[in-house]
């Protein structure tokens, strides 16, 4: 008998990515250099920045954490009433409902391959109101 913290489930949801920080779009990418940048120097340089595991840890993604949650807090600053009033003029950017990235992980699926066993697509929902919907999946 499978224990409580044994047991999984799986649900569907319908998802409205709205404003998405879509890893995969050239746009996004520049953004996520700048907010490299910036957290580099808010941790007084790349000694003092966490580090994404290696080898059979590529899952460990500790740096790439970090520099997504600063492209937030920079984009999250400028709503603020301070940084409005002295930045006249500047648009504010508004907070992203959604982080969309692809993963390529799991060793070549064949000798030569560029495709591997475990590639995939992670959407994160930073707004709640993104998801219009949820369903418990049919079963094969």
């Amino acid at each position: 008998m499978a224990k409580e913290k044994d047991k999984v489930a799986v649900v569907g949801a319908i998802i409205d990515p709205g404003l998405c920080f879509n890893l995969l779009d050239a746009s996004s990418l520049g953004f996520l250099e700048y907010g490299y940048d910036a957290l580099l120097e808010d941790r007084g340089g790349v000694d003092f920045l966490p580090k994404n595991g290696d080898g059979k840890e590529l899952w460990k993604r500790q740096l790439d954490c970090a520099v997504i949650n600063m492209v937030h807090q920079i984009r999250s600053e400028t709503q603020t009433d301070d940084w409005i009033k002295k930045n006249p003029g500047k648009p504010s950017l508004a907070p992203y409902d959604t982080v969309r990235g692809a993963f390529w992980e799991g060793g070549p699926i064949y000798d030569g391959a560029r495709i591997e066993k475990k590639n995939h697509v992670q959407i994160c929902v930073r707004n709640p109101n993104a998801i219009k919907g949820y369903f418990r999946p049919i079963a094969d």
